[in-house]
C-alpha cells in the first residue's frame, strides 16, 4: 500500500484504532497538534550507557568535550515500545553512484528481520514525483535531480533487500522528513510507540530531518551508525555527531537489538509478547 506524504489544506487528525501486537494508522492528513509523549522518560537516564561513537579520536573531539563538560548529550535510552523507519532505500539510493556499498540495506535486513518477528511496526518511505507534472517545489530548485524520480519507476522501488510485506506501510513523501504534513506522530503515539529507530538515506539529508522532527514530537529517536548511508562520508559523519549530541542517540544494531520491543497500544491490557532476538 502507497500513500502520498504531502502537505494538506486543512488539518484533520483521525488515529487509527490499534489492536493487540498490531498497528493501525488514520488517514494521512495534516498532522498539527504537537503533544508530548508521556512515556518519554521511561527509562532511566542512570541506566543507559554512554555513546557508542567514540568522538574524542575524531575531528569532533573538542566540541565533544565542550558539550560533554557541559551535559549536553545525555543518552536518551529505549522506551517502552518501539517503531522502525526506513528512509528512502530505494533502488535510486542503493544502486547507483549514491551508494558506496549495500551494507547499510545489509544491516537493515537484520532490524527488519527482529521487528517483524518481535511485532515492532514498520514504515518505508521513499521518494519520488508524477512525470507528468513532476513539480518538486523548492526543493526540486536546490536538487534538480529530484524530479527524475518518476513514481512507479524501478528508482522509486524499494530496494528488493528489504522488500516490504504487503501488511507495511510505504510512503511516498516529497519532503526531507518523514513527519512533514501527515499523522504519523500522532498514530505511532496512539499505537503506544515512544522510540523510533530510524534507518536509511542519507544521513545528513532524509535522516537527519526524521531524527529532529522525531524528537520535536516527543520521542526517542534511535540512530544505528551501521544502518544508515550518506554519498557525502564528510556530511554523513558531521550529522552522526550533531545527531548524537542534540537529538538522538547513534548506536549499533546490537544496541537495537537489545533495546527493540514490541508497542503495548493505550487501553490494551494484553501485554505483547517479545520474540527472540535476531542473530
Amino acid at each position: 500500500m502507497r500513500l502520498v506524504v504531502q502537505p494538506a489544506e486543512e488539518s484533520a487528525l483521525g488515529p487509527g484504532e490499534p489492536t493487540e501486537r498490531s498497528v493501525s494508522f488514520g488517514a494521512w492528513t495534516c498532522y498539527c497538534s504537537h503533544r508530548r509523549s508521556k512515556a518519554v522518560c521511561a527509562t532511566p537516564v542512570s541506566k543507559v550507557r554512554r555513546t557508542t561513537m567514540d568522538w574524542e579520536s575524531t575531528e569532533f573531539a573538542e566540541a565533544h568535550r565542550k558539550y560533554r563538560e557541559r551535559g549536553v548529550g545525555a543518552r536518551l535510552g529505549f522506551g517502552q515500545g518501539t517503531a522502525l523507519i526506513i528512509i528512502d532505500f530505494q533502488r535510486a539510493y542503493t544502486r547507483t553512484w549514491r551508494a558506496a556499498s549495500l551494507d547499510p540495506v545489509r544491516n537493515t535486513r537484520r532490524l527488519l528481520d527482529a521487528a517483524r518477528e518481535r511485532g515492532v511496526p514498520v514504515i518505508f518511505t521513499y521518494v519520488g514525483w508524477d512525470p507528468v507534472n513532476p513539480d518538486a517545489g523548492v526543493w526540486g530548485v536546490k536538487a534538480p535531480t529530484l524530479p527524475q524520480l518518476h513514481e512507479g519507476s524501478e528508482a522509486c522501488e524499494i530496494d528488493p533487500l528489504i522488500e516490504p510485506l504487503p501488511s507495511e506501510k510505504v510512503l511516498l513523501k516529497r519532503v526531507p522528513s518523514a513527519f512533514f504534513g501527515n499523522t504519523l506522530a500522532e498514530d505511532l503515539r496512539s499505537a503506544g510507540v515512544d522510540t523510533i529507530v530510524v534507518c536509511g538515506t542519507s544521513t545528513s539529508g532524509c535522516v537527519r530531518a526524521t531524527v529532529v522532527d522525531g524528537l520535536s514530537y516527543g520521542f526517542r529517536m534511535m540512530l544505528p551508525s551501521d544502518c544508515v548511508a550518506d554519498a557525502s562520508p564528510a556530511s554523513g559523519k558531521a550529522a552522526l555527531f550533531d545527531i548524537d549530541t542534540k537529538y538522538g542517540d547513534v548506536v549499533t544494531v546490537e544496541d537495537v537489538l537489545g533495546g527493540m520491543r514490541p508497542p503495548r497500544p493505550a487501553g490494551s491490557t494484553h501485554e505483547p509478547q517479545a520474540g527472540r532476538q535476531a542473530r
